[in-house]
């Protein structure tokens, strides 16, 4: 009879940790460049470390690199839609790293940096920011670049809903997109080549952020239910 508690135990909740990881959704930020905001590139390097370094500059002091263009994922009201932003660091990748694909090139990215959103009441969300490839897709009429980067140690001590909600995720990642469009055929290579006097571009780009596994205030109430029906099944085998 005690073998049936324990199967009964089980799949309770089992079920219930099943309902705790459909409550939160994955958070995304779509943002976009401020007006006169950049992601430049600066040629750097000697010999095996030729290639560039490329920072993400606002449109003057003490202005910002983005602004925020929507949301998903979130619980309540948007509070977040035209928060400013900023990405900082020094990032590099070397023209001896690049791996040419078909219609791609990919080299991997050296450096780190900071994730940072303005409240706009006098605290910062930060996120610490490492970039890892930069991936060129030249497909298309354009050239389309794409850099991965991981985003960690989420902190935020303001009272904006949303950013707490995302302060309270476990990790990140970044995208940023930007197209310098069919310019001399530049590739990778070339870019770091064009850039000795900085060459730049807009960029635009997506947060993905995962929740952590806290669970919502109804989830309790879930659980307290469970486990009341759990006791209360108990009893009735034991009467049986």
């Amino acid at each position: 009879m005690r073998s049936k508690y324990i199967i009964l135990a089980v799949a309770l909740i089992t079920a219930l940790f099943l309902t705790q990881s459909g409550v939160a959704a994955t958070e995304t930020i779509d943002f976009s460049s401020n007006s006169g905001a950049t992601i430049t590139f600066t040629y750097a390097g000697s010999g095996s470390n030729a290639g560039a370094n490329f920072t993400f500059l606002p449109n003057g002091t003490p202005a910002s690199d983005f602004h925020i263009t929507g949301i998903s994922g979130f619980t309540g009201s948007n509070v977040l839609n035209g928060l400013n932003g900023d990405i900082e660091g020094i990032f590099h990748f070397n023209n001896g790293d690049i791996d040419y694909g078909f219609f791609t090139e990919q080299a991997p990215v050296t450096g780190n940096g900071t994730f940072i959103i303005h409240d706009g009441n006098n605290h910062d969300f930060t996120a610490a920011l490492v970039f890892n490839t930069i991936l060129e897709d030249f497909s298309s009429e354009q050239l389309t670049y794409t850099g991965g980067v991981n985003l960690t140690n989420f902190q935020y001590s303001g009272s904006n809903a949303q950013l707490l909600q995302l302060a309270n995720s476990t990790n990140g990642s970044l995208e940023a997109d930007f197209s310098f469009g069919y310019i001399l055929g530049v590739d990778l290579n070339d870019l770091s080549s064009y850039s000795k006097n900085g060459y730049s571009t807009c960029f635009d780009g997506q947060v993905t952020a995962t929740p952590s596994a806290v669970p919502e205030p109804g989830t309790y109430g879930l659980l307290m239910v469970g486990m009341l029906g759990l006791l209360g099944t108990v009893r009735r085998l034991r009467q049986s």
